[in-house]
C-alpha cells in the first residue's frame, strides 16, 4: 500500500508499490505525484527543486529510474517496462573542474543541491505510451501520445504521437494506428 512512501510522495488511491519500489526525495513531498491505481516497481530520484508527476494506471518497472532535478510529467496508462531510465537533467557540469567541486561537496559534505551550469530540460511523456526495456529518455524530451519506444531504444529528441521509435538514437520506424 502507499502508506510506506505517504511522508515522501503524494500517493494516489489504489497505488501498489512493490518490494523493489524506492523513492529518493530531495524536494518537497507535493513534487512528487502519483495517480491512482499506479503500480511502482522501480526508483524515482528527486534532486532539490525536481518533480515527478505520474498519471493514474501507469506502471513504473522493476530496475527502471526516473531522476528529477526540473520536472517530469507521466501520462495516464503509461507503461515503462524494467531497466529504464529518465533523466532530466545532464547531472554534472561538462566543465571538470566544476564537477571536483561537486564530488568534493556530495562525498564531504552530504551537499546534494543541484549543480550550477548544468543543463536541465523537463521530460513529457503523454498518454498511453509503452517504453521498452532497457531504454533511456533523456532531458527535455516529449513523448507523443499512444507512442512505443522500442527496446534499447535511446530518446534525445521528441516523438511525435502514434509513432514507433527504435535505436540509438531512436529514429521512427513506423507510424501506429490512431
Amino acid at each position: 500500500d502507499g502508506s510506506k512512501f505517504s511522508d515522501y510522495a503524494v500517493v494516489g488511491f489504489g497505488v501498489v508499490f512493490y518490494a523493489s519500489a524506492s523513492i529518493v526525495n530531495r524536494s518537497d513531498r507535493e513534487q512528487l505525484i502519483i495517480g491512482d491505481f499506479s503500480h511502482i516497481k522501480g526508483e524515482i530520484i528527486l534532486e532539490s527543486g525536481g518533480e515527478v508527476a505520474i498519471g493514474p494506471r501507469s506502471f513504473l518497472g522493476e530496475g527502471s529510474k526516473i531522476w528529477s532535478s526540473l520536472g517530469v510529467s507521466i501520462g495516464s496508462n503509461v507503461l515503462i517496462s524494467h531497466l529504464v531510465d529518465i533523466h532530466d537533467s545532464n547531472s554534472h557540469s561538462l566543465n571538470w573542474e566544476l564537477r571536483r567541486a561537486e564530488i568534493s561537496a556530495r562525498f564531504e559534505k552530504n551537499d546534494h543541491s543541484n549543480p550550477k551550469n548544468v543543463n536541465n530540460a523537463r521530460v513529457t511523456i503523454e498518454d498511453d505510451v509503452w517504453i521498452g526495456f532497457k531504454s533511456s529518455i533523456l532531458k527535455g524530451v516529449r513523448i507523443g501520445r499512444g507512442a512505443i519506444v522500442a527496446a534499447g531504444s535511446v530518446v534525445t529528441k521528441d516523438v511525435a504521437p502514434f509513432t514507433m521509435v527504435a535505436g540509438n538514437p531512436a529514429r521512427l520506424v513506423k507510424e501506429l494506428p490512431r
